[in-house]
């Protein structure tokens, strides 16, 4: 009987049960949170796969050139950069393929090895992501606009200024009165007028001496950085025609509209050596002419291409028989913005001239932070770049070039 009640007792009790049951559970509850992990990495994995296809589609849109196994080949190698993640890439499935000219599709899949979902006999887990960009204005054209005023045959750099007004010094010297006050040192600033000067032979121009003396001038890097612009664009983007545009005194149109990359590059070659009447920046005259060339934006059509001006300019406005010295004003580009005109400003700026009595005259320091603001409200929103160096002048073109690339660019999903 006293055996029988003890194990009756035994069945009755309840005072262990939440030990039974945890011991059982906890088991569970491991794995459980184990799999939430390698859930979690493979969204981690999956948004890292989807921020690189989304990279690679929009920058494949621009490799115009490249088709089939080429593009695959490029497109793996993009992927592959913008994606760190380590992972075991046997089990990697990459496709890019190009949709007409303007649109690139891609898709990869991949997979993620598991910790403690392998338990469970889950060794991997697997993702697909897909990515389209599209470029859906695919025609523009675009209008270079260059300053060639007397500022902008600045030698380029502190070493080649330094360089110029040693050569130009003693023919300042040999001169007369005025010409001694304004560049005692040499010519420094704004003092590169057309043809022969007072002070240097007169059988030689500034840009045939600099070019004999071996010194570099601004208006020089200026032509050869636009024109690296034209190439890299014309390389990775079609439908796009390019147009020249000089002004000072006077405004002309040096290249009509074109998308012959070729006969561009050779009217830009006689360019730098051309001389002009460099003696005032009339601007209202310019913006007078862009207004009746370029009658309204179109929609990105071939019939209606899209206008973009690349004005390239100092922003210190010269005019009147008086010579008088003025900053920039951004209302001269009211109405090509109206017209849906983009605008790009490149602002080549100068650094203190203390030698310079002309650079003083002009009003630089003062016109400069003026012009600089009205130059920045004249340009489209992330189009505005500006350089006073000789390599930052060649980083604001390069990142002008691939603000065109990457500017029409969207995903469509």
């Amino acid at each position: 009987m006293r055996a029988t009640n003890k194990i009756r007792n035994f069945a009755e009790q309840r005072s262990g049960n939440v030990m039974m049951i945890f011991a059982l559970c906890i088991g569970v509850i491991g794995v459980v949170i184990g799999i939430s992990i390698d859930l979690g990495r493979v969204v981690g994995a999956e948004t890292e796969a989807q921020y690189a296809a989304d990279a690679t589609a929009l920058a494949a849109v621009n490799q115009a050139d490249l088709k089939g196994n080429d593009l695959t080949s490029w497109g793996e190698t993009y992927f592959n950069n913008n994606f760190g993640l380590e992972r075991d890439q046997k089990s990697d499935k990459f496709k890019i393929k190009r949709v007409g000219d303007n649109t690139v599709e891609v898709e990869y899949s991949g997979a993620i090895s598991t910790t403690i979902a392998a338990i469970t006999g889950v060794k991997d887990m697997g993702f697909t992501v897909t990515s389209t960009a599209s470029r859906d204005r695919s025609y523009l054209d675009i209008y270079f606009v260059l300053d060639r005023s007397a500022s902008m045959l600045i030698a380029d750099g502190d070493d080649a200024i330094s360089d110029l007004m040693d050569e130009t010094k003693p023919w300042i010297q040999a001169y007369g009165d005025w010409y001694r006050d304004a560049e005692p040192q040499g010519c420094a600033f704004a003092c590169h007028l057309p043809g022969g000067e007072p002070w240097y032979a007169s059988t030689v121009s500034l840009i045939d001496l600099a070019a004999l003396k071996g010194i570099p001038l601004r208006n020089q890097r200026v032509m050869d950085s636009a024109l690296e612009v034209v190439e890299t664009v014309a390389d990775k983007r079609t439908g796009v025609r390019f147009a020249t545009i000089d002004f000072a005194s006077d405004t002309k149109l040096v290249q009509k509209l074109t998308s012959n990359i070729t006969k561009l590059r050779a009217v830009l070659d006689v360019l730098v050596g051309t001389e002009v009447d460099r003696w005032d920046t009339d601007y209202p005259e310019l913006f007078t002419f862009l207004e009746s060339e370029i009658k309204t934006a179109g929609e990105g059509t071939q019939a209606k291409p899209d206008k973009m001006v690349v004005l390239i300019t100092d922003g210190l406005y010269t005019h009147g028989t008086s010579h008088v010295y003025d900053p920039f004003n951004a209302d001269f580009c009211k109405t090509l913005k109206g017209r849906g005109v983009k605008l790009a400003v490149v602002n080549t700026l100068y650094d203190k001239l203390p030698n310079s009595l002309r650079y003083v005259w002009n009003r630089v320091d003062v016109n400069t932070p003026v012009a600089t603001k009205a130059l920045q409200e004249c340009a489209s929103e992330g189009f505005y770049f500006e350089a006073s160096q000789p390599d930052e002048i060649d980083t604001a073109f390069e990142e002008l070039a691939n603000k065109i690339l990457d500017d029409p660019l969207r995903l469509v999903n």
